[in-house]
């Protein structure tokens, strides 16, 4: 993923900086990555934040289209995505024993994205400001 400032940013699973013993030497996936030049970034992993990301990119926005579009060069997404089952346990997640490496890539990619504050109605400003006043005065 490349942002605007140019910088390349390669997530990955944060298991890969889980330190191991190779031949006497503690290290992990990502510092054997890092050693040939390509520093990773942890992902973030929370499953359940991240269904959220991919379900908000993936409705519409107002003019119709949706947030995120997949082209057809993702051939391994565009197969797995939408036969993803869900957890027979945890109804709202992802079955990890199904084929999701692909959504977890995807959803790794969504790592920056955050939620974006729902505007404040009349009232819940009012509250607000109240609260701030009262504050101020003590």
């Amino acid at each position: 993923m490349t942002p605007e400032d140019g910088v390349t940013i390669t997530y990955a699973d944060p298991s890969m900086w889980a330190k191991k013993n190779v031949a006497d030497i503690v290290t992990s996936t990502a510092d054997e990555y890092a050693a040939e030049g390509v520093p990773l970034t942890r992902a973030d992993n929370d499953r359940m934040a991240g269904k959220r990301k991919v379900d908000r990119v993936l409705s519409k926005l107002p003019d119709g289209k949706p947030g995120l579009q997949i082209f057809s060069t993702c051939t391994n997404l565009i197969r797995t995505l939408p036969a993803l089952p869900y957890d027979e346990v945890n109804v709202e997640d992802i079955d990890t024993d199904a084929e999701d490496h692909p959504y977890d890539t995807l959803r790794y990619g969504l790592t920056r994205v955050k939620p974006k504050k729902k505007p404040e109605d009349g009232r819940q400003r009012k509250r607000r400001l109240s609260a701030l006043e009262r504050i101020d005065i003590l």
